[in-house]
């Protein structure tokens, strides 16, 4: 928990922005909000990745992106979706723990880290 409060002091907030539906087919089923690649959420993946002894990921750019729905069963893509955000501001890590649960885990917050570091 501590390298990530002390990645976090390191960053500043960011936007990403375009966001636009995407189905991933892999194991599960998944929809995406995906948002355009941004240098800062490069460095913030890069910087998270150094602080845990990681390789670095050969991949780049990195796509952020919010995961809206998952199935292991076979499922039509949406075709329209309701209105969805096509900007989010990131401004903050969260750590988490997976639960499993009947079907799907449960994603559990245990902590938050502001990014903190300032423009000036």
């Amino acid at each position: 928990a501590t390298a990530l409060a002390t990645v976090a002091a390191q960053h500043m907030p960011f936007e990403v922005t375009d966001a636009g539906l995407e189905v991933v087919i892999g194991r599960d089923r998944m929809v995406w909000l995906r948002f355009a690649p941004h240098p800062a959420f490069d460095a913030l993946h890069r910087d998270l990745a150094a602080a845990f002894e990681l390789p670095p990921d050969p991949r780049s750019p990195h796509w952020p992106h919010v995961t809206l729905a998952r199935s292991r069963q076979e499922a039509k893509p949406p075709v329209a979706g309701p209105d969805l955000p096509t900007s989010m501001s990131i401004h903050e890590l969260t750590l988490f723990r997976s639960e499993p649960g009947d079907g799907q885990p449960r994603y559990v917050p245990l902590a938050r880290y502001p990014l903190q570091k300032s423009s000036s």
